[in-house]
Parts: structure tokens; sequence; C-alpha cells
């Protein structure tokens, strides 16, 4: 579930509610996300800065059977280097919440990070 709360992407910032249905036995999850984009230039080529974080917002309490997970830190830089290569880092801290062991959360988040660039590669193409 991907619920835009507020905002837009096209104008910089926006807020959102995010929902996760998992498999049994563990709880289902959620997240409310402030997200903001900011491009520039920097020595004449194109930066955009995602930055992603948790916050709280009244229409979007915690439920009792979803586990509110906590999004510290999330941004991903993208740095022109050529007409056709960009530069991609990505920094994530996340914590998935609930009494997960930290095995299972690492299984969890194993194949994040390379489904999101490739969905990202996807979108730029």
């Amino acid at each position: 579930e991907d619920i835009l709360i507020e905002g837009k992407p096209e104008d910089g910032e926006w807020l959102s509610y995010e929902a996760y249905e998992l498999i049994w036995p563990i709880s289902d999850r959620d997240y409310v996300f402030r997200q903001t984009i900011e491009n520039s230039l920097f020595e004449g080529k194109k930066r955009t800065l995602v930055k992603v974080v948790s916050i709280e917002h009244p229409d979007y309490p915690e439920r009792p059977k979803r586990v509110r997970g906590f999004l510290p830190t999330c941004t991903f830089s993208l740095e022109e280097r050529t007409s056709n290569m960009t530069d991609v880092v990505v920094v994530v801290q996340v914590d998935p919440g609930g009494r997960l062991p930290e095995f299972l959360k690492n299984m969890i988040q194993k194949g994040w990070a390379l489904k999101t660039l490739r969905a990202l590669n996807k979108y730029l193409s």
C-alpha cells in the first residue's frame, strides 16, 4: 500500500504512507515518510539528492495489526558523470520495529538494494 498524503514529487516535497504485508509469522509493517528532492548543478554536472525520513502524521497513527517501522536516514545521491553515466550513492538506516531476530531482519532486507537500484535504472532509462 502506498498513499500520497500531501505534496507532489514534482514540487520537491511530499508525505506518504507505506504498508507492507509480510509472510507469517512476521507482522505487517507500515511507515510514514517525508520525502524531498533537491536538484542542483556541481561543476557543471547535474546532481539530485533524494531524502526520505520517518515522521508522525495525525491522519496515519499506528495501527493495532501493524508494526510501525522507523527510517532515520535514507538518501539517494545521483550525480551526472557523462551524458550517459550517473554515479548513485545510497545510504539507508532502517529499523523495521518489532522483535525480529537480526538474521531475519537481514534476510528481509537482503534483496532491497538490488531491487531498488534496478527499478531506479528502469525508471531513468
